[in-house]
């Protein structure tokens, strides 16, 4: 199950598809065929639902993802020394860690391809169905439990 991502069939109409729960808008990518759209543009996001605009309707034969994107490098809670919080300050902070961590579960989905890191040897304590790419070779190569193979 795909916690930072919907996926919907167009309808030919501005439709109404819910995002997945977010803190900001800005952590809201809508794409349609895997193709990212602009937000005013091609579509609007009114609460947690995103309506496209006119002209840019998908049809029945596109695909729409809307993916939830939230900020990983800055956090969006600064608590101060002796000051008060109220609950929803630990809520938005803890939704925060919440977020990117369901993202990360949903990783390879939500983009539909990943990047490794080139490795110049194979990794040490390897466990079965490690992946990596291989670097003086040019290849990816897979761990059988037994040995790391060259994938075709």
């Amino acid at each position: 199950m795909a916690y930072s991502i919907k996926t919907y069939a167009g309808t030919g109409a501005a439709g109404a598809f819910t995002t997945p729960e977010y803190l900001d808008s800005s952590h809201i990518e809508v794409y349609v065929d895997d193709v990212l759209k602009t937000v005013t543009t091609h579509y609007t996001i009114t609460g947690t639902t995103v309506s496209f605009t006119a002209g840019n309707f998908p049809t029945s034969s596109n695909t729409i993802k809307i993916i939830r994107k939230s900020s990983q490098g800055t956090r969006l809670v600064d608590y101060t020394d002796g000051a008060v919080e109220v609950a929803a300050t630990f809520d938005e902070d803890s939704k925060q860690s919440l977020f990117i961590a369901q993202e990360a579960l949903d990783g390879v989905e939500a983009v539909g391809f990943t990047t490794f890191q080139p490795l110049k040897v194979a990794p040490a304590a390897p466990t079965t169905g490690m992946v990596y790419y291989d670097a003086p070779t040019n290849k990816l190569k897979v761990y059988t439990g037994s040995a790391f193979v060259d994938l075709h």
